[in-house]
């Protein structure tokens, strides 16, 4: 194992920073597979950090802590989301069959593929009870899922589950990426689409917004920069609020050995009581929804690229028969219930 630092940590970032950006420069420069499909400068980076990672090739020596980094990335998102979210209001129709379809499509993955897990997987290739839920833990959980599931199981001795949550991940996302494509054409062969556009506007294609005047502002500044810096207000919260589970979780440990709470649940947690404590004071307004989006956002792009370029090849290949029949098995499923 070897000595870890700060600038162990300023590489790590470091190297998956230019990874995103090259594959951001990717999508704004190639149309062949990365405009076509869309493909988030994440997920490049993050394929690209796999093959050339130590894992493979062994061109970039990343240290061995990218899977800790996707468990305190997903505590940040968490955290973030306690002082975003909205609270309350009302669903249009729209949002309504869209929460229902996405409720039974979520449930549906669950309850099916954890007892193809127990009674089919378990069975023919002796495969953990835990291993069917790896297909919902990444088709419909997504990359944050993959690292909440996969650090809790792996808290609990189940190694190689992180690398399948995000190959799972990964996977979902370029079939939902390329099924959505075949989806879009049928949808448009069978009038089944109201409005068709000739081609997508170029900064979507592209991902990059060239006329300054369309940029959307990344938030608003609550403090001055007199006294700080908004954004380093904002960001200071988040931290604040994971460092206090992490706390929380130390001590609970300290007192109930057995007794293990996820972090990213305890940032959770965390974060909704001192957003209570803030409007108890009258702070409500104290921190910018928008600037906290921002900051959750970048957190997740840097969870996606950490988290693919930390699967490890020798997890995978002693799953590989079962998870090529689990990815099929899952595309069927959702291929099914879409035209349901």
């Amino acid at each position: 194992m070897e000595d870890f630092s700060a600038y162990t940590l300023m590489l790590d970032v470091g190297w998956i920073s230019l990874l995103m950006v090259i594959g951001n420069v990717l999508r704004h420069q190639v149309k062949f597979i990365f405009q076509d499909l869309l493909l988030p400068a994440p997920i490049t980076a993050g394929l690209i950090g796999l093959l050339v990672g130590p894992n493979v090739l062994g061109w970039i020596n990343f240290s061995d802590n990218l899977g800790d980094y996707t468990s305190i990335l997903i505590a940040v998102v968490f955290a973030s989301m306690a002082y975003s979210m909205e609270v309350g209001g009302n669903m249009g129709k729209g949002a309504r069959n869209m929460w229902g379809y996405s409720t039974m499509m979520f449930t549906g993955q669950w309850g099916l593929f954890i007892v193809l897990g127990l009674f089919l997987f378990a069975p023919l290739f002796d495969t953990p009870n835990w291993f069917g839920m790896m297909l919902p833990v990444g088709f419909t959980g997504g990359f944050g899922t993959a690292a909440a599931v996969g650090g809790a199981l792996e808290g609990v001795g189940a190694d190689a589950a992180s690398s399948l949550g995000f190959t799972s991940a990964t996977v979902g996302t370029l079939a939902a990426i390329i099924g959505g494509v075949i989806a879009g054409n049928w949808g448009i062969r069978k009038g089944k689409v109201s409005h068709v556009p000739k081609e997508l506007p170029e900064e979507l294609r592209r991902g990059y917004i060239k006329n300054i005047d369309d940029r959307p502002s990344l938030g608003r500044a609550t403090t001055n920069p007199s006294s700080i810096e908004p954004l380093a207000l904002h960001f200071g919260f988040i931290i604040l609020t994971v460092m206090t589970a992490y706390g929380i979780n130390q001590g609970l440990s300290s007192i109930w050995e057995n007794v293990s709470v996820p972090l990213f649940a305890m940032s959770m947690v965390v974060g909704l009581f001192f957003r209570a404590l803030m409007n108890f004071v009258g702070a409500e307004d104290y921190l910018d929804k928008d600037s906290i989006s921002s900051i959750s956002g970048a957190a997740t792009d840097y969870l996606i690229a950490f988290g693919v370029a930390a699967i490890v090849p020798a997890a995978i290949a002693s799953y590989w028969q079962a998870l090529l029949l689990l990815f099929i098995l899952g595309t069927i499923f959702c291929v099914f219930f879409l035209l349901w």
